[in-house]
């Protein structure tokens, strides 16, 4: 307990103390008894005395003064312990902290070495998510502009599409590389489930408290992928009829003609698309931001 106490104190603390108890011993010398000294001793005023107690505390000792009683003798002995016993200190306060800077350094280094082998890995991982988001953009881009309206040598996601432009989700893709039986909505929903696969290992692999916002984002992006997740559902329509006709025309057409306020409902058919339309619409600005987070990672 002592020891902690002692070495928790600076160098400066010691210090000060070392050099406090020279005019401290100068005085309280100034009032000794004049027999207290040798017949040769010259202790006139303070300042011979100061010369003394800085003599006797550097353990100098020229002998040009000298207690001759009990009580000079134990003072000049106190003192001079002390300072033997605060130079000591003092020494060790130093040497302490030059091993906690040192040891901060060698901390900070290695935080350092660590937190760039886990921005390589990142990097790397990257290099493998980049692509998906690139397909995943254009799955996007298919699901939010009606057939018509398709470009795929010009892409422009548009963050502020409307609920009716999602009308063609069921009719097959136009892009050339896709499997030409797979519809719109199969598309989105194979390219986000792939993204999610490698978020989730980008999560479990990488040390992301050093980017904790790309963490959060990527949390973020996992819980309302399954909060919204209607698949089941939506992709469930291709095998139902309402009536004579197919469940996919009939939601395709309700889609592309909805005018009314996008709210949940209770037991209403078209909740399956407005939690897509409100998915979509998060994981635009979802592919932004891990895209200038990566982008300021790699600068």
């Amino acid at each position: 307990m002592v020891m902690r106490y002692l070495n928790n104190k600076s160098p400066l603390f010691w210090g000060i103390l070392y050099f406090l108890i020279i005019p401290v011993f100068a005085t309280v010398f100034l009032f000794l008894p004049t027999e207290t000294w040798s017949a040769n001793s010259d202790l006139e005023n303070w300042w011979d005395c100061l010369y003394f107690s800085m003599v006797t505390i550097t353990t100098l000792g020229f002998g040009d003064i000298a207690p001759i009683t009990t009580l000079g003798r134990l003072l000049v002995a106190i003192e001079t312990v002390s300072g033997v016993l605060f130079i000591g200190l003092f020494l060790n306060a130093l040497s302490l902290q030059q091993s906690k800077i040192i040891s901060e350094e060698e901390k900070k280094k290695h935080e350092e070495n660590i937190r760039e082998k886990e921005r390589a890995k990142l990097l790397r991982h990257y290099k493998l998510i980049e692509p998906i988001i690139n397909e995943f953009i254009i799955a996007i881009y298919e699901i939010t502009t009606p057939l018509s309206n398709r470009n795929f040598a010009k892409i422009i996601i548009n963050e502020n599409f409307h609920f009716n432009d999602m009308s063609d989700l069921y009719y097959q893709s136009l892009k050339l590389a896709s499997n030409p039986t797979k519809t719109v909505i199969h598309n989105y929903y194979e390219v986000q489930n792939k993204l999610c696969h490698n978020i989730e290992r980008l999560l479990l692999e990488i040390d992301l408290s050093y980017w904790k916002n790309i963490e959060i984002a990527c949390l973020n992006f996992l819980q309302k992928c399954n909060e919204l997740d209607y698949s089941d559902s939506i992709l469930g329509n291709f095998k139902i009829k309402l009536g004579n006709q197919k469940a996919i025309d009939y939601y395709s057409a309700v889609i592309k003609k909805y005018t009314g306020k996008l709210q949940y409902r209770q037991s209403n058919t078209m909740n399956q698309f407005i939690a897509l339309y409100e998915l979509i619409k998060y994981n635009i600005r979802f592919i932004e931001e891990i895209r200038q987070d990566f982008d300021k990672i790699k600068a």
